[in-house]
């Protein structure tokens, strides 16, 4: 499932849900804290499949809006199939399915998510269902 972004950086543009972890925040209850909010649905890290680490690269863009600061992510991708469908509109004006086939190559997806979707075709895993 991708959505629609609501927020800088890569506003308008279909995205893997996601979010950043706090300052002090240890990763096990970044993922329980983001997959509630982006998903509304409580995960827990040992139930995921790690697909791999990126780097996001935004060059003029920053959540602030601030003029002349760009953004470096470095984001830490899972991979999971939901038995429900998540509401994703607090974070995304839409959202929509899309098969792992579609996601690599439909130019209406950022670039980075068509990466990852790439990067798990090329690596069949197994994945779980949550």
């Amino acid at each position: 499932m991708v959505g629609k972004r609501k927020n800088k950086p890569a506003r308008g543009i279909f995205f893997a849900p996601g979010g950043r972890i706090r300052k002090n925040e240890l990763h096990p209850d970044a993922i329980k804290r983001l997959s509630v909010a982006e998903l509304g649905i409580e995960l827990s890290l040992d139930k995921l499949l790690f697909l791999g680490h990126y780097d996001h690269i935004y060059a003029s863009e920053n959540f602030f809006g601030a003029t002349g600061i760009g953004t470096h992510c470095f984001t830490c991708v899972y991979v999971l199939r939901l038995k429900t469908t998540p509401d994703l509109t607090q974070q995304h004006s839409d959202c929509r399915w899309v098969s792992i086939f579609d996601a690599a190559t439909d130019l209406s997806i950022h670039p980075y998510t068509r990466q990852y979707a790439k990067d798990l075709i090329q690596r069949p895993l197994v994945i779980p269902y949550y």
